[in-house]
């Protein structure tokens, strides 16, 4: 899950790195938020009922543990978290209105409690993160087939429209960061989407975790919740194994202005 953040220090690229002040947010950031917002009550409301219960407590925790598993990007101080591998498995099996609210606000706790953002960014990153999963969920929903319910896709495992939620997703979240670090860091949305996710490396890491969340997904329609303790070991690899890269690279560019410096 990437979530823009200007909260942090210019260089503060791995997860746990300085945090610096907030600007105070612009009228476009504000604007962006009350809109991103607004749509993503309108859509809670015509979700459906949420069914308190067992799963969607299970699949809350699951989003906030995913959460912990953060790291800073270089631009705008943007995070990416290995949440949408829960978030994805949750929408792919919970119905719209619990998957929805498990996902907000697991957002809300992770952001707050691991990330220390200040309040506008957590309200804006819950709403995207809640915009993503009901834009995966519809396109899930209009390319089933007749009478089939999504969690009999997954034991069926129905390619299409499982593949077509997994880009809905994506779109939306990366779309969505790249439209919130543009504002603040006065750039255009293709400039500010190209640099956090040109390399390939951030989709790449957003794809593994959603093909985890699929694969999560199926496991708990066959054997059950317990089967989702098989995907935490791939996310901390994965989450390790980019947060070393980022402060490599980070170090990098360090040596290279100090030594055009010299």
């Amino acid at each position: 899950m990437t979530r823009p953040d200007r909260r942090a220090r210019a260089g503060a690229a791995d997860a746990g790195g300085a945090r610096g002040t907030s600007a105070r947010p612009g009228r476009r950031e504000l604007a962006l938020v009350a809109v991103t917002v607004a749509i993503a009550l309108g859509v809670l409301a015509l979700a459906g009922p949420v069914t308190p219960g067992l799963p969607l407590a299970f699949w809350f925790v699951a989003c906030v543990l995913g959460e912990r598993l953060w790291v800073r990007l270089p631009l705008g101080g943007a995070t990416l978290s290995m949440a949408a591998c829960f978030n994805f498995a949750a929408t792919l099996l919970l119905p719209p209105g619990d998957a929805l609210l498990a996902v907000a606000l697991s957002t809300v706790v992770g952001e707050r409690w691991f990330m220390r953002k200040p309040a506008l960014r957590v309200i804006f990153n819950a709403s995207q993160s809640l915009l993503s999963c009901a834009a995966a969920g519809a396109a899930l929903r209009a390319l089933l087939p007749a009478r089939l319910a999504p969690a009999e896709a997954l034991t069926t495992f129905e390619m299409l429209p499982v593949l077509a939620a997994a880009l809905a997703y994506a779109a939306v979240n990366t779309g969505s960061v790249a439209a919130a670090v543009a504002i603040s860091e006065r750039v255009t949305p293709w400039s500010a989407w190209r640099r956090l996710f040109g390399s390939g490396l951030n989709l790449s890491v957003e794809g593994a975790s959603l093909s985890l969340g699929v694969l999560v997904a199926v496991h708990v329609a066959h054997a059950g919740l317990a089967a989702t303790a098989f995907a935490l070991c791939p996310l901390v690899v994965a989450h390790q194994a980019y947060r070393m890269h980022l402060a490599r690279a980070s170090g990098e560019r360090t040596e290279e202005e100090s030594a055009r410096a010299a």
